[in-house]
């Protein structure tokens, strides 16, 4: 009868370990307190040791810039000719085989990058959401390589414009603003043949 009443050993320890682990209200109301004031602190030392140093690093980054940015002497069309150490020919060669893979790349690229985007969308409430994150990434990465052959079209035209018209410097107006403001890029950039 005795055993009854009473509890063991072990389960009367066990109950009063768990009456004494229990915080008091002041303990529990200062924990919480903490949980809140501890992340100001903590911004406090990523402010120190990580964003302090990014500024100060971009501030050095733009007085390099500003550095940069002073006129350098500008070459003339045969003085960079020259300086390639090609013949007019070769560069021309160069350039237009170029241009031909990276807008072959960029036709077989971009239809592709226009096709998946409405197929994620579409199919996206169905898949998985790991399939359609790695749709996702696939996509960008498609649209990425996309403007990059984009961008290398409309460079390869830029120089075989520069060499064609035998202008290459600000005074030569050979810069890409005047490239631009000549000739109607983006039709070049979609045409399959260099107009040079």
């Amino acid at each position: 009868m005795q055993n009854d009443t009473q509890q063991t050993g072990p389960e009367s320890a066990a109950n009063d370990s768990a009456e004494r682990a229990k915080p008091s209200t002041a303990r529990r109301v200062g924990q919480i307190s903490l949980a809140f004031i501890n992340p100001f602190s903590d911004l406090a030392v990523i402010y120190r040791t990580g964003l302090k140093p990014i500024g100060t690093k971009l501030q050095i980054l733009r007085t390099q810039f500003e550095r940069h940015r002073d006129p350098k002497e500008s070459l003339t069309w045969a003085q960079a000719v020259a300086c390639t150490g090609q013949s007019v020919e070769q560069l021309q060669s160069g350039f237009r085989r170029l241009r031909r893979i990276w807008w072959l790349l960029m036709v077989g690229i971009s239809p592709l990058a226009v096709f998946l985007l409405p197929n994620i969308l579409f199919t996206a409430a169905s898949l998985p959401m790991q399939t359609v994150l790695r749709a996702i990434a696939v996509e960008v990465a498609l649209v990425a390589l996309a403007m990059l052959s984009v961008a290398k079209v409309m460079n390869n035209d830029y120089r075989l414009w520069q060499l064609t018209t035998q202008r290459v410097s600000l005074d030569e107006k050979g810069t890409f603003q005047d490239y631009a403001a000549e000739q109607r890029i983006w039709r070049q950039v979609v045409s399959p043949f260099t107009a040079y």
